[in-house]
């Protein structure tokens, strides 16, 4: 395991564990192996494990700093699987900053951002996958992203994995058996190694395939509005988003940059992207907007092409917009919003409504076809089945990515050379493993629980 890695923990750390601010609780967190001496010289006792102590918290010249609850945890039954001590006092900052400048005078350091959680993968009460979840937890951005890190803090995806794992080391037993009896019969044994190996690179697929669909959840899904210029496109990022994030003006051309904005649709974050209107134009400022927006539609989930319905009753192959809708990379991502029918003929509107799915017709103005438009993004996107019981990041993705490389490269021939086979699953086999741990280096470790909150 990584703790090998490490020489045994000497110091102690302390930090707060709760938001920075005025609140009615602060919470302080120590640990390491100083916390019994810290924990007599800051409560004036030496406080009994697994209890609730209501006290004073003393200071440097045994004034009294302030009154709350203190918590003793004895190693090996604590989060960090060392000595704990946790001082909850008034959450105002004078007071918090005390208790940690007193904790420190009395022998411990100042904590690194997730520190606490290193120590606790470190002495193997969680593994690298939990540790994440857990700060996936704290930061995520909607109801199913948060259970999803709980699925992932219980273990899910470990498990999976650690299948997985099981599957790459039957194969790898069944490799060198053909290696050390050569004279056995190969024919079968190369077979049933390929079926083996069929198998190891499917399920790697299939798990790649549903963590891209997850990684959705924690990063939202990317719709990119588009159109000519001024066809409403503002209008619509301010209609979805119910706010004036966009400038909206009677002039072509006022949005000439990229906009981001985000709202929720049944827990799911959705970024709306709002662009500069798609035209031939000679101003150099306008063709940056334009290059940019075709940037976006690369990378969009989604498109919502926006036409004006006033101006396209006759619209044919030559239309400005069905231009655009031939340049765009996959038809099957777009919906076409026919903006502005409140002021086309109201029979016109309900033909379209009626007839083409793919087309929404609404008016940015009074608001109508909105909420249609939200019901169809959660329809086409599939936001009640996009996600499954675990939660998985892009270090994980790269990495199963990276395995499945191994995989393919030259399977055929190394079906042939057992030898090389054996070589590349023992080395695909500890890529995965650096996924939950197991198999790591201690820079991959610092620069993940570096990007944790501080006090975790």
């Amino acid at each position: 395991m990584y703790h090998k890695l490490f020489t045994k923990i000497k110091d102690t750390i302390t930090a707060q564990s709760t938001p920075s601010g005025r609140g009615g609780i602060g919470i302080v967190r120590v640990s390491g192996n100083k916390v019994k001496s810290i924990a007599k010289g800051i409560l004036g006792f030496q406080p009994k494990p697994r209890y609730a102590h209501y006290g004073s918290f003393i200071g440097n010249k045994y004034e009294i700093i302030d009154e709350g609850i203190a918590l003793f945890f004895l190693k090996p039954h604590s989060l960090t699987g060392e000595d704990i001590l946790e001082i909850q006092s008034h959450g105002g900052p004078i007071i918090i900053d005390y208790i940690i400048e007193r904790t420190i005078n009395l022998g411990a350091r100042l904590a690194r951002p997730g520190e606490f959680l290193e120590r606790a993968f470190i002495n193997n009460k969680i593994d690298l996958i939990k540790a994440e979840g857990i700060n996936d937890l704290i930061e995520a951005n909607s109801r199913i992203a948060a259970q999803n890190a709980i699925y992932c803090i219980q273990g899910n995806l470990s498990n999976i994995l650690n299948t997985l794992i099981k599957e790459f080391i039957k194969l790898r037993i069944n490799l060198e058996y053909a290696i050390n009896f050569p004279d056995e019969n190969i024919d079968f044994l190369k077979y049933n190694i390929f079926k083996k190996f069929s198998f190891l690179k499917k399920n790697l697929s299939n798990l790649l395939n549903k963590s891209t669909q997850n990684l959705k959840i924690r990063e939202g899904i990317n719709v990119v509005i588009i159109g000519q210029p001024n066809v409403g496109k503002s209008s619509l990022l301010n209609a979805l988003t119910e706010k004036e994030s966009a400038i909206v003006t009677d002039i072509a051309g006022t949005t000439r940059d990229v906009i981001h904005e985000y709202i929720y649709i049944h827990g799911i974050q959705i970024n709306l992207i709002d662009t500069a209107g798609l035209c031939e134009t000679l101003n150099t400022v306008e063709k940056i907007g334009i290059k940019r927006a075709w940037t976006e539609i690369k990378k969009a989930d989604h498109i919502l092409l926006v036409i004006d319905a006033s101006k396209a009753i006759n619209i044919n192959l030559n239309h400005p917009s069905i231009k655009i809708l031939l340049n765009l990379p996959d038809l099957n991502k777009i919906t076409i919003i026919y903006n502005k029918i409140d002021l086309i003929n109201p029979q016109i509107n309900e033909y379209l409504s009626s007839s083409i799915p793919t087309i929404i017709p609404l008016s940015t103005k009074n608001g109508v076809g909105i909420e249609k438009l939200k019901i169809h993004l959660k329809k086409i996107m599939k936001l009640n089945t996009i996600y499954g019981k675990f939660y998985t990041n892009r270090r994980h993705i790269n990495v199963i990515e990276n395995a499945l490389k191994i995989l393919e490269k030259n399977k055929i021939k190394k079906i042939d050379y057992i030898e090389l086979l054996a070589e590349d699953l023992r080395y695909a086999q500890n890529i995965i493993s650096t996924i939950t741990g197991e198999f790591t280096s201690e820079n991959l470790l610092n620069e993940i629980f570096n990007n944790f909150c501080i006090g975790k």
